[in-house]
């Protein structure tokens, strides 16, 4: 499958400049006319994805033709093996990966052939005018995403740039929700006013008023899409204040985009993630392995639900500012672990006095000299750049406080006030999130606490997080206490923010006070739960043993192997970029 397909570069006639500035009448392998190129479906620094119709198999596919560049082609077949693993361990596509179905290298660019799927779940949200998606199906993805980044992680693979452009709906079909409950309420009223206008008896009750919509609505619910999960958030849509003009029929995903996925034991790049889901240890350069994936799940977890995204910043400083708003002041060590990262007080200490010495140079006219590298390993490995990265972070702290340096670091005025305007974590799905999630808004931040902690070995894995109550259908409800979605804005020390002992909700250890907030929701669930250890203030307690691990490893039915690549485009930085 994965072999060069020699017959195919022979009888292709067309030329690549032409392909990047393709008209929909251009053919792949012209003489056999195999591939006719429709439309293109998404660009981006790699090359683009273009929409074709193949005509042996009588279907869409999509090809991903990656430029003529060296280093996009080394990471094209880094991808490509990437795929083959996959493949090779999931033939049947049930973990929610994308799927090869073959490739070709035509005069120096690699293409990939994929099945077609539709949209990207950032790109549904965008033309839906980022309302949330409703509750049923940010469990539903929420689910499949977990499911696949354990099944990556079990092959000691990290995909390292989850973002909500690289999960992509099977299907593009959508109903209107809230279209079809106006369209009920309408003949529910219709209904009482003829019964009125008859005269057979007194007019309609409210209560046979809304029976009657339930009635006229239940089709439109039932007829929703393939899927049970999409079906249900299309009815709890239609009673949403803020329902989302439109509604996926299918609630299965696929990810996509392993172009830079990394094995656990190869060169790992200093940088890796898109900003908004980029894990503080990136950005601290304390190194980073199989947790950086779950911190992306948790920022999805959140974008999905609210409809935005939850670190919306492209500087440094800025960004670990906002999340000390989010999830609480960053645990005591930390500048001592980026210090140690960086090579120790004295190649910090080295390196603060070269930077003053050049700047004092420069401030006198005199040529800057060049500053010397902190001593660490040749730059072509891992530990050297992780390095530079940690000794770059060593300036956003306050060496007297050994905190962060916020708001004094502060690029600008504009700069605090955005970080001033992010609500604590309970607050912002208490306030944004779909109605129809409000019964199990508390487990949602209980579960993206333990996923976003500043810690990475306090972080629960992929198979750990998908035993949390959010995704158990027989959980009790798990509502947000009323202060998290009041007008007035919560105390962080109420609402996500520092726990007791200085414990941060979703930083170090224990669940933090976000979950200790919806405690008396949460007794059932407490009184029954076993825990493999210590929880804050009285949240739900996770299992930890053989038989939670082996259901939160269980993945959904299988699904016929679809595939795609690349997404919209979207105003955010690029993977690895800063």
């Amino acid at each position: 499958m994965y072999c060069l397909r020699r017959e195919r570069l022979r009888e292709a006639t067309f030329s690549l400049p032409s392909l990047f500035s393709h008209s929909p009448s251009l053919s792949l392998n012209l003489k056999k006319k195999t591939d006719k190129i429709l439309s293109k479906m998404g660009e981006g620094t790699f090359g683009r994805v273009l929409e074709c119709w193949d005509r042996k198999t009588r279907g869409y596919v999509a090809i991903k033709i990656v430029r003529s560049v060296q280093k996009y082609r080394d990471a094209a077949m880094i991808e490509l093996e990437v795929l083959a693993t996959l493949e090779r361990n999931d033939a049947s596509g049930r973990f929610h990966c994308v799927s090869l179905r073959e490739w070709f290298d035509y005069r120096g660019h690699v293409c990939m052939v994929f099945e077609r799927l539709g949209p990207s779940l950032y790109d549904f949200l965008r033309k839906n005018a980022y309302r949330p998606f409703p509750g049923p199906l940010v469990r539903a993805f929420g689910k499949q995403l977990l499911e696949a980044t354990a099944y990556l992680h079990s092959l000691r693979l990290v995909h390292t740039d989850l973002k909500p452009e690289n999960i992509l709906l099977t299907s593009g079909d959508y109903d209107r929700p809230a279209v079809a409950a106006a369209a009920a309420a309408a003949a529910a009223a219709a209904a009482a006013a003829a019964a009125a206008a008859a005269g057979g008896g007194a007019a309609t009750t409210a209560s046979d008023a809304g029976a009657a919509s339930t009635a006229v609505a239940a089709p439109v619910a039932s007829a929703a899409g393939s899927s049970a999960a999409a079906a249900a958030a299309a009815a709890a849509a239609s009673t949403s204040s803020r329902a989302p003009a439109r509604v996926p029929r299918s609630s299965d995903v696929r990810v996509i985009d392993f172009g830079s996925a990394t094995f656990d034991d190869a060169h790992h790049s200093a940088v890796v993630s898109t900003r908004h889901y980029r894990a503080p240890e990136v950005i601290l350069g304390l190194g980073w392995s199989y947790p950086a994936d779950l911190w992306s799940a948790g920022c999805i977890l959140v974008e999905l639900a609210t409809g935005d995204a939850l670190f919306q910043t492209h500087e440094n400083l800025e960004h670990l500012a906002m999340m000390e708003s989010v999830l609480g002041p960053m645990p005591e060590g930390t500048l001592e672990a980026v210090r140690r990262a960086a090579g120790g007080p004295v190649a910090v200490a080295k390196a603060a006095a070269a930077a003053a010495a050049a700047t004092t140079a420069t401030s006198s006219g005199a040529a800057a000299a060049p500053v010397a590298a902190p001593a660490a390993a040749p730059p072509s490995t891992s530990s050297s750049s992780v390095a530079a990265t940690a000794l770059a972070a060593t300036k956003f702290f306050d060496a007297r406080t050994r905190k962060l340096d916020w708001p004094a670091g502060a690029s600008s005025k504009r700069s605090v006030k955005a970080v001033s305007k992010v609500a604590p974590l309970a607050e912002q799905l208490g306030r944004l999130a779909d109605a129809s999630l409000a019964a199990g808004a508390g487990a949602l931040v209980d579960l993206v606490a333990r996923l976003l902690r500043y810690d990475p070995a306090q972080r629960l894995s992929a198979r750990e997080a998908l035993a949390h109550p959010f995704f158990r259908e027989d959980a009790p409800p798990w509502p947000l206490p009323p202060a998290a979605v009041g007008d007035e804005r919560p105390r962080p020390a109420s609402a996500g923010g520092v726990g007791e002992g200085g414990e941060v909700a979703g930083g170090g250890g224990g669940a933090g006070t976000a979950a200790a907030a919806a405690a008396a929701a949460a007794a059932p669930i407490e009184a029954t739960a076993t825990t493999a250890g210590a929880t804050t203030g009285g949240a739900p307690a996770l299992t930890d043993t053989a038989e939670d691990t082996a259901e939160g490893g269980k993945a959904a039915a299988a699904n016929p192997p679809l595939a795609a690549a690349g997404g919209g485009a979207r105003p955010r930085s690029e993977n690895g970029s800063t």
